[in-house]
């Protein structure tokens, strides 16, 4: 009798093996793939993060050239060629002595 019931604990241990090793299995095979899904879905961020950065470089380079443009532009509202031109034509400023001639 005592040798059957070192088989069965012999047995029993090698079943609890078996079921340990399957769910050691079961539980490795979960976190695998729930790393390979995470890392798709970080992929896919990444993919529409650098998307967003192309839109903001070309946004930037659109800015840096109408800033160019206005300082450009407020260099030329300093001088004094600027100021008696928008004077004529705006404002309608003449010299003293200047006889102006209207078109219909």
């Amino acid at each position: 009798m005592a040798g059957r019931k070192r088989k069965k604990t012999t047995t029993m241990i090698i079943e609890n093996d078996r079921r340990m090793l399957v769910l050691f299995t079961v539980v490795i095979m979960a976190i695998v793939i729930s790393v390979g899904l995470k890392s798709v879905s970080l992929y896919r961020k990444i993919e529409v993060k650098k998307a967003e950065a192309a839109v903001l470089l070309q946004e930037k380079e659109q800015e840096e050239k109408i800033q160019a443009q206005n300082d450009d532009y407020a260099k030329e509202v300093q001088t004094l060629g600027f100021a008696e031109e928008y004077g004529r034509s705006k404002l309608g400023l003449v010299y003293p002595g200047e006889v102006v001639f209207k078109g219909n």
